[in-house]
């Protein structure tokens, strides 16, 4: 038996189509993450202001501000968070490495900065270069995670 991440990181990607996409892979990931209202206790969420401050972005622009503030009080209200901060510094200097995209960095950091067992994400060119610069997490698309840990 394949042992279940006890702490993910849902990159903005996968928060915006599961919020909107009924019978997705990211909505089944946001599921088992508790997004719902059936939290798994077991599993904690990382977030930071950066991918709060892109999920409310994006969400507005596809459907409004209130759909913003609801994807937001969900992951509040429902799923187990670990707020990280990360320092605007550590974001530059990782953005000046070129090591990881560089619109893409403040995720990356978070990431590490909480500590995951694995980040999920849509978007390949980040995965790979996250998972080029770490061997202590995993790097999954929704996916990819739903064929491994919920079938």
């Amino acid at each position: 038996m394949i042992r279940q991440p006890k702490r993910v990181l849902l990159d903005t990607n996968v928060c915006i189509v599961g919020a909107a996409v009924a019978g997705s892979a990211e909505e089944a990931v946001m599921l088992w993450c508790g997004y719902y209202g059936s939290m798994n206790t077991d599993i904690e969420i990382v977030v930071s202001d950066v991918l709060f401050r892109q999920i409310r972005s994006v969400a507005r622009r596809l459907r409004g501000k209130d759909w913003a503030g609801e994807i937001l009080m969900q992951i509040w209200r429902h799923m187990k968070v670990q707020f990280v901060v990360i320092e605007k510094e550590e974001i530059a200097r990782l953005r000046r490495s070129g090591r990881i995209p560089s619109e893409d960095a403040a995720i990356f950091l978070a990431a590490r900065a909480g500590n995951v067992d694995c980040f999920v994400s849509a978007n390949h060119e980040l995965l790979r270069a996250a998972a080029a610069q770490t061997g202590a997490f995993e790097c999954l698309t929704a996916e990819e995670f739903v064929g491994r840990y919920l079938v």
